[in-house]
Parts: structure tokens; C-alpha cells; sequence
């Protein structure tokens, strides 16, 4: 930026104070100037040809050549000896004046050709100076004058060349000659007039040259245009224009490469969060994740410690899980207590830390070839939320760059986020151990319950029995049976049984509306463990069409924390598609903390499920009962869409959300809106009460508002604005909602009785 600065202090010279060079000025006049005898070169062999075609028709043969050659050849002459020079354009005036009186003496003095003397002055302004102009007023009043002798003196020896103005008297004569003088005067005037416009244009096309250097400037321009920011300048002294474009060009090369130094920290970023997502088993996680870094940042060595806890002394020590071109492998996998060595520090401090001066005796890179010590070593903390969970050490034969250790720090976190989370799965795998026995035996005896479901379904006494089972079932069963159907891509509950009372403390009515929402009980903790490897083992038992099991902890309305065990599988249509999901949940709290009444329950579960199995179908019309409830609130819905506006905004009053009525009243497009603040359409008086309104919103209250705004092409409406803020459970605002109605019409009227009143009152008074 300080080129672009002291571009800006400097004093820019005045035109009027500008004096160019000599050099300069006689350099540019030049380059006019011979154009112009480009010009003349034309004109002086156009007329030797006019003269030839004369000659033709008069038969003067010996005067078109003999004149007419002389001068071409004493033009040719000087042209290719004297180009440049003031006497060749001085000789030129002569010559294309003596090719006029060749004419004349061609023609016997014709009187009307004497009009291209005036011809050739005005051709001669070209060079504006009036100087030129002389030669040819000389040649010409010299052929006056031979012409007014031939007049006066009839005797005279050449009086043949003028024998067409024989009968012309001298008078006569003498006025042309006058009148020529006139015009010769009327020239030099208007060329003295040329000359100085042309000197001044001179001087201001040399200071814009000088002062804006615009061929170089415009190159350089076109290359930053193009994306070259590392071309050669030729830079001059008064260039304020070109320091300014290079500053400019450093800056947008500055930009540039935070632009390339960004999207390769983001690429990396993904390339590894792409094998974070490949693997559940930590070492292996570890040895890829350490790979795929090494190779990326293209260093030579890689270490990736992991801080591991003694649950009986509650001590915490350093294991060596991973690692790349290490000479000691034999250290994989001990521990090491935290002790003043730099990965200690690093564990420590919290803080990465650059090594530029290598220790002689410190970790050499070893390969097939041999071991060398590295130039340069960077340790990573792989942290959460300021908790050290390892470190990952990096070295490098050459120089780590400020991006490689800006990607290694961003890596870190995600690093650290997905290794304890395989940590955090294994954990729950070695504790879940102790309940596969009992699945495995819950799994024999449901198989044993499926082969006697013929037996039960050949007379019609055991199906009534099994539902008046379900009947009681429903009421008494110690769980929750749901069913849940999938509309346009979007899955709702449109089925709970009596139990979800005692399981989970909410009325079944709650659930199935959506004023709680089954997921939002979930424990939080489960939320990033064990219920996405369910939501694993769910997707794929849907996928290939068969029962799935999984266990987690809800938390219920009385915030008691309750494990439960849900068994459930996929309802498909004629072809085959996914078109809902029915299963249930029952707690297992007991079960989990004491084994044997786990074994107990679930065989009773067993039981019940054959029972649950046979009513599905009386589940499924309940369902399609709700589906169409659904399709009358969707339509209810779209009735709403229709008749409000609505708005949802964020905490900090950026529009989300605007439904079509907003774009149809307000004239805005949907893209025009979204992301703007919401002040964006107010009327300028009205923005203190919406920012005092904000703040109650910002409380959780909510708030009815008759509000003024203003459409894309400038109108005003009326608005009566209903606003409601969305609290979640941790009492958090998430949005608010904005449902309006246009009360434009009616303002007006307002308006037109207040004006009428207003009238009638003063009429009155």
C-alpha cells in the first residue's frame, strides 16, 4: 500500500507549467510533418501527370516535359537527401507552385487556372507555418508580373505563353495580383493562428506522455486485467499513474495469493476430513490421518502422540501411536510420561511450536538410504475446546511455510474431534460387551417365535386373542410403539402408543403433533457418539430390507436419563420404495445396570413382539388416518402461505426465510432479501421503534406491530406484523417468525376519514 500512498502526496505538475524539451518538441513535430510530405509526394506526381494529360490535348509536349521532369527530378533529389530539413519543404512550395505555371504556359495563360495558386496556399496550411507559404506567393506574383508585362508590352518575346489574356488590360492584371496578395495575407494570418494551436497541442500531448505515460500504463493495466502481476514496468520519473497501477497490482497480487494460500489450507482441510470419515479403528485412523498430512504438506517426518489415562491413579501419560519414516519402532505403542521434553511443552502450553534450529542430538528422518537430521520441525496440539488430547509432530529437509503451519493448526482440531470420538465408540463397544451374549440368545428365540406364527395364524380364535393382546398390549406393554412415515423427503411421527406416558413423560398427542420432538431427547452426549453409529445401523438395515436393533439414553420430561433399546424395521410400497418406519422402545435402564433382570425382560419383549407383529395392520390404517390429517394441514398451511407474509430471522436480524406472499407484496426477489438486515425496507422514521421492538424480541416476548415499508419501487404499505420468537430447550433464542398481514387499504381508508374529518372540522370552525 506505499506505493500507492506517496503516488498521492506527490505534486502533480501543471500543463501550463510544463516546458517540454527541444528534442521533444522538434521529435513530435517530425513525426506530424511527415505524414504530411507523404502527402506531397502524391501531390507533386499527380501533377506531373495533369501536366502530361495537358500536354496530350494542347500538344505542349516540350513544356510538360521539360518543366515537368525538371521539377520531379529536383523533388526526388532532395526528398531522399534533405528529408526532414525546412529547405526541402521550402523547395516543395516552389515546386508544386512551378508545376501551376507550367499549366498557365501550357494553357496560353489561362486565367481561370491562376485559381490553383490559391489552391496550393490552402494546401500548404497543412505544415502551419507561414513561412512555406512564401516560396509559392513568390512564384506566383512573379507570374503576375510576367503576365502584366506581356500585357503592357505586346512586342515582348513570350508573349505566346499568355496569349489567352491578350485582350485583358493591365488593370485587370493588377487587381488579380492584388487580390492574390490579399489572400496570401488571409493565409499567413491563419497559419501564424495553426501554428500556435499546433505548438500548444504539441506541448499537452508531451505532458500527457510525460506525466501519464499512457502506452506503458495502458500495457501495464492489460496485464493486470489478464492476471499477470509479475511483468517488467518502464517506469519514468513524473509517473503518478504508474505508481499508482503497481500498487495496486502488489495489492491485488497480495490478494491473490491469500486467496491460493486459503483454498489450499480448505482443499487440505477436506482431503482429510475425507479419511477422518473412512475409519473407526483408532490406530489405523491415526497411521492414515498421519500419511495423508505427511504428504500434503510434503514433509519428510511424522509423529502423532496420544494422551491416554490410568483409570487408577488417574495419571495421564503420552503414547506414540503413529508415525512416519521413524527410526525407533520400537517405540510405538509405550508409554512415556509427560515430562519438560518439547511434546510435553506442547501439552502444556496448548500452543504449536516452530523448531528453526535443530538440536544435534535431536529425531533423525530415516529411509532405505540412511537417517539425516531434518532443517525444520513444527508440533501441533490436537486439541478440543482448549483440551489437549495429543500432539502431532511434523519435520521437513526443507522450510515450513506460514500456510503448511496455519493447515497443521486447522487440522488439528479436526483431528483431535475425530479421534476421541473413535476413542469415545470404543469405549462404548468394550462397555456393550457384556450385553451381546444376551442378544445373541434374544435373537434364537425370536427365530424360534417366528416358525410357531403359522401355528397361530390357522384359526381365527388366535388372531382375535392376539388383538385383544394388542389392545392390552398398547396400554400395558412396558415401552412405546411409533411408527413414523416419510412425505416429500421429510419424516414425521404420525403414530405413538399409550405407553410414551410412562417411558418418556410426554402424552402420545405431543409426539405426533410436533410440540416435542423425539430427537430433541436424545442425550446430548449420545447425539455425537453412539446415536450416529445408530443412525448407521438403521440406514443400512432400511437399505437391505431388515429388522435393526440399537441402544441409547434419552433424557425424559423429568429430566431423568434412561437407556432404551429400540427394535424396528422399514414399511416399503408395491415397489419396493421406503414409505415409512414402525418399531419400539422400551427402557432398559435396569437391564443395563443389572444383567439378570436384562435377560428376564427382554424375553418378555420377545413375547410381546409376535403379538405387535400380528396388528401392524391396524397400526398402518391408523397411519394412513394421520397421513391424511397431514395432507389437510399441509393444505391449511398453503392457505396461510397464501394470505400472510412471513418472515424468519435471525438473533442478529438477518433475513433466512421469506415466503412468496413477501415477494409478490413487496417487489423484492427472494435472492434480493435473504441474508439483509431487517431494516432494509423501513421507512427511515420508523428504524428506532424496530430497534426498540428488537430488544423485547431479543427477550423472548413476543409482539404485535402495525409497521410501515417500502416496496422495491419506492411505496409505501402497511403492514400488522406478529412477531414470535423460537426459544430452544436450552432456553436459547433460535429465530424469530414474522406473520403479517397487508393492512394498506385499510390505512388508506383511515387516512381518507381523518382527511375528511379534518375538512369537515375546519368547514365548521
Amino acid at each position: 500500500m506505499q506505493p500507492a500512498t506517496s503516488a498521492t502526496t506527490k505534486k502533480i505538475l501543471s500543463v501550463h507549467d510544463f516546458v517540454p524539451t527541444p528534442e521533444q518538441f522538434h521529435t513530435f513535430k517530425e513525426n506530424v510533418f511527415t505524414k504530411i510530405d507523404r502527402g506531397m509526394d502524391y501531390l507533386i506526381f499527380v501533377q506531373f501527370l495533369v501536366g502530361l494529360c495537358i500536354a496530350f490535348y494542347t500538344q505542349t509536349w516540350y513544356t510538360a516535359v521539360g518543366m515537368g521532369v525538371i521539377n520531379l527530378a529536383i523533388y526526388c533529389t532532395f526528398r531522399f537527401l534533405f528529408t526532414g530539413l525546412s529547405s526541402f519543404r521550402y523547395l516543395t512550395s516552389t515546386l508544386v507552385t512551378l508545376f501551376v505555371v507550367q499549366y498557365l504556359f501550357q494553357l496560353e495563360g489561362l486565367l481561370i487556372v491562376q485559381r490553383l495558386f490559391a489552391i496550393i496556399l490552402t494546401v500548404l496550411l497543412f505544415y502551419q507555418n507561414w513561412r512555406i507559404l512564401a516560396p509559392s506567393f513568390l512564384v506566383s506574383a512573379v507570374y503576375m508580373l510576367l503576365s502584366l508585362y506581356a500585357v503592357s508590352f505586346p512586342d515582348a518575346s513570350f508573349k505566346h505563353y499568355f496569349a489567352d489574356i491578350s485582350d485583358y488590360d493591365a488593370t485587370r492584371i493588377i487587381s488579380y495580383l492584388i487580390f492574390h496578395l490579399l489572400q496570401f495575407v488571409l493565409c499567413v494570418i491563419i497559419a501564424v493562428q495553426l501554428e500556435r494551436r499546433f505548438t500548444s497541442g504539441i506541448r499537452n500531448m508531451i505532458y500527457i506522455n510525460e506525466q501519464l505515460n499512457l502506452e506503458a500504463n495502458i500495457k501495464l493495466a492489460n496485464e493486470i486485467a489478464e492476471g499477470n502481476f509479475e511483468g517488467n514496468y518502464e517506469h519514468k520519473g513524473n509517473d503518478y499513474m504508474g505508481e499508482t497501477l503497481l500498487s495496486m497490482r502488489e495489492n491485488l497480487k497480495n490478494y491473490r495469493e491469500q486467496e491460493n494460500r486459503n483454498y489450499w489450507i480448505n482443499e487440505g482441510i477436506a482431503q482429510i476430513s475425507q479419511v477422518l470419515m473412512q475409519y473407526n479403528d483408532m490406530e489405523v485412523l491415526a497411521e492414515q490421518t498421519l500419511l495423508h498430512v505427511i504428504k500434503y504438506v510434503k514433509a519428510s517426518q511424522g509423529l502423532l502422540f496420544l494422551i491416554k489415562h490410568e483409570d487408577k491413579n488417574q495419571q495421564s501419560f503420552l503414547v506414540l501411536t503413529a508415525c512416519y519414516a521413524y527410526e525407533n519402532q520400537d517405540e510405538k505403542g509405550k508409554p512415556k510420561e509427560i515430562g519438560n521434553d518439547l511434546v510435553g511443552e506442547v501439552v502444556l502450553r496448548k500452543k504449536t511450536i516452530h523448531l528453526k534450529e535443530i538440536p544435534e542430538n535431536y529425531t533423525q528422518i530415516s529411509s532405505g538410504l540412511g537417517a539425516a537430521k531434518a532443517n525444520e520441525v513444527v508440533l501441533v496440539p490436537l486439541k478440543v475446546q482448549e483440551e489437549v488430547i495429543g500432539v502431532m509432530e511434523v519435520s521437513t529437509f526443507a522450510k515450513f511455510r506460514s500456510r503448511q503451519i496455519e493447515f497443521l493448526e486447522k487440522i488439528g482440531e479436526r483431528i483431535a474431534t475425530s479421534l476421541l470420538s473413535v476413542q469415545a465408540n470404543q469405549r462404548n463397544n468394550d462397555l456393550l460387551k457384556e450385553s451381546q451374549l444376551l442378544t445373541e440368545q434374544m435373537q434364537q428365540q425370536e427365530e424360534f417365535l417366528r416358525k410357531n406364527m403359522a401355528e397361530l395364524q390357522s384359526t381365527q380364535q388366535a388372531i382375535s386373542e392376539a388383538n385383544n393382546k394388542l389392545n392390552s398390549l398398547l396400554f400395558n406393554v412396558p415401552g412405546m410403539i411409533f411408527t413414523q412415515r416419510k412425505h416429500e423427503g421429510v419424516w414425521s411421527i404420525n403414530f405413538v402408543s399409550a405407553g410414551a406416558k410412562n417411558l418418556i413423560g410426554y402424552e402420545p398427542q405431543e409426539i405426533t403433533s410436533g410440540k416435542v420432538h423425539f430427537s430433541d431427547l436424545i442425550h446430548p452426549e449420545d447425539l455425537q457418539t453412539s446415536y450416529q453409529e445408530s443412525d448407521k445401523i438403521v440406514a443400512d438395515a432400511l437399505a437391505n430390507k431388515t429388522v435393526y436393533e440399537i441402544r441409547y439414553r434419552i433424557v425424559d420430561a423429568k429430566k431423568t436419563i434412561k437407556w432404551v433399546w429400540e427394535k424396528g424395521n422399514g414399511l416399503y410400497d408395491d415397489k419396493g420404495q421406503l414409505i415409512g418406519l414402525q418399531g419400539f422402545v422400551t427402557d432398559i435402564t435396569e437391564q443395563i445396570e443389572a444383567s439378570k433382570q436384562v435377560q428376564e425382560q427382554l424375553e418378555e419383549m420377545q413375547a410381546q413382539e409376535d403379538v405387535i407383529r400380528s396388528t401392524m395392520q391396524e397400526v398402518d390404517a391408523i397411519r394412513k388416518k394421520m397421513e391424511d390429517k397431514n395432507t389437510e394441514l399441509q393444505n391449511t398451511l398453503k392457505a396461510i402461505d397464501q394470505v400472510l407474509v412471513i418472515l424468519e430471522l435471525s438473533p442478529d436480524r438477518k433475513v433466512q426465510y421469506v415466503n412468496h406472499k413477501f415477494t409478490e407484496i413487496s417487489q423484492y426477489t427472494i435472492d434480493e432479501v435473504l441474508g439483509k438486515d431487517l431494516n432494509f425496507y423501513a421507512v427511515e422514521e420508523d428504524k428506532p421503534m424496530i430497534d426498540k421492538l428488537w430488544q423485547e424480541l431479543l427477550k423472548g416476548q413476543p409482539a404485535v406491530r402495525e409497521v410501515r415499508r417500502l416496496r422495491k419501487d419506492g411505496k409505501l404499505f402497511w403492514m400488522q406484523a406478529y412477531y414470535i420468537p423460537t426459544i430452544d430447550a436450552q432456553g436459547n433464542l433460535v429465530k424469530i417468525t414474522s406473520m403479517s398481514i397487508d393492512i394498506t387499504e385499510q390505512k388508506n381508508k383511515e387516512e381518507e376519514v381523518s382527511n375528511l374529518l379534518k375538512e369537515l372540522g375546519s368547514r365548521i370552525s
